[in-house]
């Protein structure tokens, strides 16, 4: 990955993890806690939070752009994959899928940055 791509993903790290965002991205910091949850590894095969995420790209464990965005992409979806169709649950789905706009927000800005625009 080159600087300037991992520079774009640390910066669209810090934005999804924001205080700015803090009302939409709390339950997604961290893996989500199996002890609550025990069927979540039944339903999600590869699970991902934004501090795996992040430690993921510290690590250097993303050789392209697209692989980190991809990644950033299944936060979200596992939850819309485990909560859909739960009725007491579909505030987390709301949550994931304001939390995948402001992800292909900031994917838009990356790519455009990364074209030479600004």
């Amino acid at each position: 990955m080159s600087d300037l791509d991992r520079r774009l993903c640390l910066d669209a790290t810090n934005v999804l993890t924001s205080k700015e965002h803090s009302k939409k991205n709390f339950l997604f910091l961290a893996p989500v806690d199996t002890t609550h949850f025990p069927a979540y590894h039944d339903i999600v095969k590869r699970p991902m939070d934004l501090g795996t995420l992040r430690a993921n790209l510290e690590a250097g464990r993303y050789g392209t752009r697209g692989e980190f965005f991809d990644d950033a992409s299944l936060c979200f979806e596992n939850a819309v994959k485990f909560n859909n169709g739960v009725a007491d649950r579909q505030w987390i789905v709301k949550l994931s899928k304001s939390m995948m706009k402001i992800l292909g927000r900031e994917r838009s800005k990356a790519d455009k940055i990364a074209a030479g625009g600004r």
